[in-house]
């Protein structure tokens, strides 16, 4: 028995997917967590039975978008330290399982570019985790950085080979949107002072939410972020009433719990995420989609110049208060950060000095014109890919990119042209996302980020699908 794709089975089980990741157990007692949990595998078992990796999978996804809200009984761990064992255990369901009716085909000249990129990419990156070895500076090869490596490595392969048909696809984004609702309710919840949780919620990027502030609010709105990115086309696809009204109240959850994050990266984020919606769902001219996403970024700058001076600071005052930054240096760290990356490009343009964020974080700390401060990150996910792996990796990297756009985008023309409002759904779904990546990439390290490259690998199976009369359930 496999999952059906009815709208029952399948938001009970993203339900209770999103409970077991990220749920509003922050700060049940620790019985009342447990039981959740023991619940959850209990559930997940069940479906074990059938050998769908699917199932795995799917919990992989929800700890990674919102295990951070969860603590284990034991130990007091977050449930992302359950990542290896759910990733083992998909890997071992998919080397089993074989799909009784494959609906994957060979790939096209796109997705073997896409594919071929992978291939250079992991051997640049493999060769410059084995040069740190020799490197005059002592710089050696880090055995969480590899690990690390190997995890996104195999996650583009289980994405790529189980995400073979639309169907299983929205399972992913349905599952994302779920946990993402969840986990943008409690922060709107504790940080409006309507339910004081006095929570200790981390991101997936160690960061510490303590009484409702957030830590890094970009980071934490780039998870939000990426569900938006679905709900909005989710919403804009439904058919029903309730399916409607279900989405376009996920999207508000959604939004409210990125305003609450005062993230101003965020906003042109979501300006992004509707042009994107607007040029995908309508069949847009591009030159109307770029009048649109110029109104739409005028409107939010014209309502942030606008906006009363009493607002203004106290938006500046809370972020100073978030970031514990003063108020003299917001603004000049990111700047100072990119300056510091290129040196290091510049002093290592080959194969620079490994993806290992520890390695990335002296190699640009070597170079920071900031002193007395502890934010060493790139701040960019291109230079940081290029701080990391050289210009051959950051060459490597972005054809990664462009490939997955173009394979996505021909996979949603495909799909409409083929009367599989399925696919198309889907393929918008994924190429929206990682828009979002390419975009809030220009201001955070995401290179690192496990659901970029599950996007990769979704994009690499959006290239095997067979379309046509797959319809995808609300």
């Amino acid at each position: 028995m496999s999952i059906g794709y009815s709208p029952v089975r399948l938001w009970s089980v993203a339900v209770i997917l999103a409970v077991a990741g990220g749920g509003l157990a922050g700060r049940l007692p620790m019985a009342y967590v447990g039981g959740i949990f023991v619940v959850a595998l209990v559930v997940a078992a069940f479906f074990w039975r059938s050998g769908d990796p699917m199932i795995p999978f799917l919990l992989l996804v929800a700890a990674i978008q919102g295990g951070v809200l969860l603590r284990l009984p034991l130990g007091d761990a977050p449930v992302t330290t359950l990542m290896p064992l759910l990733g083992g255990w998909t890997l071992a369901a998919a080397l089993v399982w074989r799909e009784p009716t494959s609906l994957s085909r060979q790939v096209d000249g796109r997705g073997r570019l896409l594919a071929r990129s992978l291939i250079a990419l992991a051997i640049v990156v493999a060769l410059t985790a084995i040069a740190q070895n020799w490197r005059p500076d002592g710089r050696l090869l880090q055995v969480s950085g590899t690990l690390t490596l190997l995890q996104l490595g195999v996650l583009v392969g289980l994405a790529a080979y189980l995400l073979s048909s639309p169907r299983k696809t929205m399972m992913l984004v349905h599952v994302t949107i779920a946990c993402s609702v969840i986990v943008a309710l409690v922060a709107v919840v504790d940080q409006t002072g309507l339910i004081t949780l006095g929570t200790e919620l981390t991101n997936s990027r160690e960061y510490t939410r303590v009484s409702g502030l957030v830590g890094d609010p970009n980071f934490f709105s780039f998870q939000l972020l990426v569900a938006l990115a679905f709900v909005v086309h989710v919403a804009l696809a439904a058919k029903s009433t309730l399916g409607r009204i279900l989405t376009w109240l996920g999207f508000g959850v959604i939004v409210a719990g990125i305003i609450s994050s005062y993230s101003a990266g965020a906003l042109v984020g979501v300006a992004v995420i509707m042009g994107t919606a607007i040029v995908l769902q309508y069949k847009v001219s591009a030159r109307r989609a770029l009048a649109a996403f110029v109104v739409i970024a005028a409107a939010t700058t014209a309502v942030a110049v606008a906006a009363p001076s009493e607002y203004k600071e106290a938006v500046v005052e809370k972020y100073s208060t978030i970031t514990n930054t003063p108020f003299e240096q917001l603004g000049t760290k990111r700047g100072a950060a990119w300056e510091a990356g290129m040196r290091e490009v510049a002093a290592n343009p080959v194969l620079g000095v490994g993806l290992s964020t520890e390695n990335q974080t002296v190699a640009i700390a070597d170079y920071y014109a900031l002193d007395g401060t502890d934010r060493r990150a790139a701040h960019n996910m291109y230079i940081g890919m290029a701080v990391g792996t050289g210009v051959l990796g950051l060459a490597a990297f972005l054809v990664v990119l462009a490939s997955s756009f173009a394979v996505l985008w021909a996979g949603h023309s495909n799909a409409r042209r083929a009367g599989d409002s399925g696919g198309a759904l889907a393929s918008a779904c994924i190429f929206t996302g990682l828009v979002v990546v390419a975009t809030q990439g220009m201001q955070l390290d995401l290179q690192l980020e496990k659901y970029l490259w599950v996007l990769v690998g979704a994009s690499l199976a959006v290239g095997k699908w067979r379309l046509g009369g797959e319809g995808v359930t609300e």
